[in-house]
């Protein structure tokens, strides 16, 4: 199941209590600084500064050239001035300020581009546009709505017309679909498994990546595809196409739009409560006295605990564990709170502190802090007696916890 990955730096720390698994930095990001946060009474909130895995500080916490921080993405580090307009730019793993704070907002790098905003002069609202690595504009401020790069192409809005630019910033796919971000919950105009439902008055279709209609829209709504089906609606009722626009399960009650994983997805069942459906429409039956409890929040609108690397979160009389695609039981209800499992861990809460377990139910790591967060390849953020470090997947302590905060958001413009 897709993640998403945009937080804002409260949102990072209610991922923090919750324990919820971040999204991966970009390739090698993780691997060179961490971004960490320390409060000064002389200073109003945190100064930010960036640490290496052996927990070396190499960008020294400051508040003068910045008085916020986010971690890096492909090479650069968004930093800006809190307390003014126009105060975004970007630093290198040097702490050089590489790319000039000039920006209203601004956003982490993805495939090379990150999309920045200015209010045009004698204009009202801001607009975005894209800027490289090196701070040149590659596609100018004028859009309406964007997002990041992805596969090449960028979704942008423009006159109320939504289509895709290329790297270069010329147009690849057409501005002719419905402006309809106000939707982003349900992913319009993100590709995925090489498709990407859009809209045109008032009807949801699918296109390729070289803009041609695979799926002609016909549909009230439509979600992303996953496993090769993806959930539409009709006459408020929800079904599943597969990539060639045929109806595999007929559209009915109880199908939230939830999307496959491990060939299953969430649905209501009666008396309210959640089971799950396989690709054909059959239900799949849960073990008696078992509750599925879905997470509800998310770009869908229900970021579903179903099946992540083939297990389900499942509660009994008050405590949670998971069964397996069979329904059965893999590891007992014995926690009072746990999470999704993330590179074959799973975050689980005791007596209000987290820890870690494995597939086979194995404690990894002891329920011993007050915070934890996988938040990339190997490394988990946690906190006790209110500071931060970060530990490995054995529970070895890597960064010594002694800092106020860990900042692995590097601000992606994931929805408008």
């Amino acid at each position: 199941m897709k993640r998403s990955v945009c937080c804002l730096l409260g949102l990072a720390f209610w991922m923090l209590c919750l324990c919820i698994p971040m999204p991966a930095l970009g390739e090698g990001d993780a691997g060179d600084l961490i971004c960490v946060m320390v409060s000064i009474e002389e200073y109003p909130g945190y100064v930010y500064g960036y640490v290496d895995l052996a927990g070396n500080v190499v960008i020294e916490p400051q508040g003068t050239e910045w008085t916020r921080a986010h971690a890096f993405s492909e090479g650069r580090a968004l930093v800006n001035d809190g307390y003014r307009m126009g105060g975004n730019g970007y630093i290198d793993t040097a702490g050089n300020i590489v790319i000039e704070r000039q920006w209203d907002h601004a956003y982490g790098f993805s495939e090379g581009r990150a999309v920045v905003t200015k209010v045009p002069q004698g204009e009202r609202y801001q607009k975005y546009g894209y800027i490289d690595l090196v701070g040149n504009v590659v596609s100018e401020i004028q859009w309406n709505e964007a997002r990041n790069f992805s596969g090449g192409l960028a979704c942008v809005v423009k006159d109320d017309k939504m289509g895709y630019i290329g790297p270069d910033g010329s147009i690849a796919i057409a501005l002719e679909w419905d402006a309809v971000f106000n939707h982003h919950w349900n992913g319009v105009g993100e590709f995925s498994e090489g498709l990407a439902h859009v809209a045109k008055d008032g009807k949801y279709g699918y296109i390729d990546m070289d803009g041609n209609v695979v799926i002609e829209p016909q549909w009230d709504r439509a979600w992303a595809f996953s496993e090769g089906l993806a959930a539409v609606e009709k006459d408020g009722k929800r079904g599943y196409i597969d990539m060639a626009g045929n109806v595999v399960i007929e559209p009915r009650e109880g199908i939230p739009g939830s999307e496959f994983s491990s060939g299953l997805v969430l649905v209501h069942v009666e008396d309210g409560e959640w089971g799950f459906m396989d690709m054909m429409g059959n239900a799949l039956i849960v073990s008696d006295g078992l509750l599925i409890e879905p997470y509800w929040g998310g770009r869908m609108g229900l970021d579903e605990f179903g099946y992540t690397e083939g297990l389900a979160l499942v509660q009994r009389d008050g405590k949670y564990g998971y069964i397996n695609v069979d329904g059965n039981i893999a590891i007992e209800p014995q926690w009072d709170y746990a999470y999704a499992f993330s590179e074959g861990l799973a975050c689980v809460q005791k007596d209000g502190k987290y820890g870690y377990i494995d597939m086979a139910g194995n404690v990894v790591i002891e329920p011993e802090w007050e915070g934890a967060y996988m938040f990339s390849e190997g490394l988990i953020a946690v906190g006790k007696d209110g500071k931060w470090g970060c530990i490995d997947r054995a529970g070895n302590v890597v960064i010594v916890l002694e800092w106020d905060g860990i900042q692995t958001d590097p601000w992606l413009q994931d929805c408008c």
